[in-house]
């Protein structure tokens, strides 16, 4: 993170003070610090590192929406406090004016709280900047991992879990986005997709080759019937062959259906 350290402000002594405060206190400039060797998972974790970047940043107009309830994320939150505390300075300073008194400099009050947002908002912006670095770092990982194991079983539901929460399925990455569990793994077809939205889905598959065995099936015992042969009851089971990624079924346009008209955590440019 590149230095924020004021030099020629004449107040640059208090906003530094602020500023080195914050950094030592980050969770993320300061992950090594002995304070938070209790706590410092968070730097470690995928599923924690996208929620600490929306806690951050909020949606493309910088909100949180959970419950139906929105509010400032905690970036957008300090830079209108800040802009509010100067606009009602401006607002005094041009009263004073039109008083015909000389316009006045924040009070000592003011100034404190000025400075405070300043240093707050520059040090999470470099904490922005970390994670993003560190959430990079996962994403490389991916790239570089083989992807013969993702779905090659096709679409079974089998979940691999940590700590009781579920970080793959069917070989796909899982990690926590707001409020729900998603596949996060750029090497699948369902990349971004809902858990519960796959696993919808892998009802659907599972009934699809279920009726395609059927068909099958009676497409043998037919054959049988005609050459004279002991007709078969079954077919040898499928369970454990591999499945190509040709022969699954494309991401699901319900499914983009249903985020059209959910609100979206993301982060603007």
């Amino acid at each position: 993170m590149k230095s924020k350290y004021r030099t020629s402000d004449p107040y640059f002594k208090q906003y530094n003070d602020y500023y080195t405060q914050y950094q030592v206190d980050s969770i993320f400039l300061n992950a090594g610090n002995v304070k938070y060797q209790g706590t410092n998972t968070k730097f470690w974790d995928k599923a924690n590192l996208k929620q600490e970047l929306v806690s951050y940043l909020g949606n493309n107009h910088g909100m949180i929406v959970k419950d139906g309830n929105a509010q400032f994320a905690r970036i957008p939150s300090a830079r209108q406090q800040l802009a509010e505390l100067e606009a009602n300075h401006q607002r005094y300073r041009e009263h004073q004016k039109n008083l015909g008194f000389e316009t006045a400099d924040y009070s000592n009050k003011e100034l404190d709280t000025k400075l405070k947002l300043e240093a707050l908002i520059s040090v999470m912006e470099g904490e922005v900047e970390a994670i993003e670095k560190r959430l990079a770092t996962f994403e490389e990982k991916v790239k570089v991992v083989d992807d013969s194991q993702v779905l090659c079983w096709g679409l079974q539901g089998t979940v691999r879990q940590k700590g009781g929460f579920p970080v793959e399925i069917d070989g796909q990455n899982v990690s926590k986005v707001g409020d729900d569990y998603c596949i996060s793994d750029t090497r699948s077809p369902y990349n971004s997709l809902k858990l519960s939205q796959y696993r919808k889905l892998c009802t659907i598959w599972r009934e699809d080759q279920k009726r395609k065995q059927k068909e099958k099936l009676l497409k043998v015992q037919e054959e049988c019937r005609a050459k004279g042969l002991p007709v078969v009851s079954h077919l040898g089971a499928t369970t454990f062959l591999r499945v190509s990624k040709t022969n699954l079924p494309p991401f699901p346009e319900w499914a983009k259906e249903q985020d059209s008209s959910s609100p979206k955590l993301i982060r603007t440019k």
